[in-house]
């Protein structure tokens, strides 16, 4: 077992209150640029259950929320995660289901909203990665910055935080060709290489082992924003949610596409376990890879 494994593992939080609190996320959606309560409880439950010493700012570009733990001298390493919801009537039968409807700028009409593109277990995992690494502060020195995106399915959150100042009013506009407001996200080989020693170190085997043979995807994403807007390498990796049971059934019967909801489906909801403890455990890896004494 890794160094970092050993210190993720002995200062991981009770994941209970996690449970909840993803659960609460999920039953209470907002939609992009409406996300004012999400984005309270994220800023009172960092001070309130985690750290006082986290210097929480809110309200940019919209509802978003930078949090620095500045732990002694080292590099600074972000965090991300975004937060706003779909509007989607959710039909996944759980009994923590979104009921919640909200004006939508967009068509000018009340729609139903739902989480159904695993924000609300991003926020969650984010959380649970700061409370572990706060816990292990002594295992880590420089600074951790926790960006809470609003606005990333409009494809405008990342950019309009950046514009009001996340990276000390760094404007530099990206170098690549935006296409429909969603740039190219495309990761540092060195940096994603550190990243990847880490990852495979810590997830050995079974459904959670790492996987680096995927395919490259197409799908919309703004993080490459906050990397590019102050030059600065970035990486973007992705951790599954849906129970392994049922993917490696579905995918023996050829029928993936018809009984595993995707995102911005109807039906998506990450299964909690093992989804926490894997975005938990890959934000802090992360983290330390960088910023872990060794």
């Amino acid at each position: 077992m890794s160094s970092f494994s050993q210190t993720l593992q002995s200062h991981r939080p009770d994941l209970q209150p996690y449970e909840e609190l993803y659960k609460h996320f999920h039953a209470n959606p907002e939609l992009s640029n409406q996300e004012k309560e999400t984005a309270a409880t994220i800023a009172s439950y960092l001070t309130t259950n985690i750290s006082s010493e986290f210097d929480v700012r809110q309200n940019i570009g919209g509802f978003g929320i930078a949090a620095l733990f500045r732990n002694g001298e080292g590099p600074t390493v972000l965090l991300r995660a975004d937060f706003d919801a779909l509007p989607i009537l959710e039909r996944t039968g759980l009994p923590y289901a979104s009921k919640k409807t909200q004006h939508d700028p967009v068509t000018d009409t009340m729609k139903p909203v739902m989480h159904a593109c695993g924000h609300d277990m991003h926020i969650t995992c984010l959380l649970a990665a700061a409370h572990t690494l706060v816990n292990a502060k002594d295992s880590w020195s420089g600074t951790l910055l926790l960006a809470f995106q609003p606005a990333e399915e409009r494809g405008t959150g990342a950019q309009a935080m950046v514009d009001d100042g996340l990276c000390g009013r760094a404007v530099k506009p990206p170098t690549i060709e935006i296409t429909r407001n969603f740039p190219r996200t495309v990761n540092d080989e060195a940096v994603t290489g550190k990243l990847e020693e880490s990852f495979s170190a810590h997830f050995v085997s079974g459904p959670q082992a790492y996987n680096n043979a995927c395919d490259k995807l197409c799908g919309s994403e703004d993080f490459g924003i906050l990397a590019s807007a102050v030059e600065k390498p970035a990486s973007f990796f992705m951790y599954g949610g849906i129970p392994h049971e049922l993917w490696d059934q579905c995918e023996k019967e050829g029928t993936l596409s018809e009984n595993v909801p995707i995102n911005h489906s109807a039906l998506f909801a990450p299964a909690i376990h093992p989804t926490l403890t894997t975005g938990i455990d890959a934000y802090v890896l992360s983290a330390l890879t960088w910023m872990g004494k060794r």
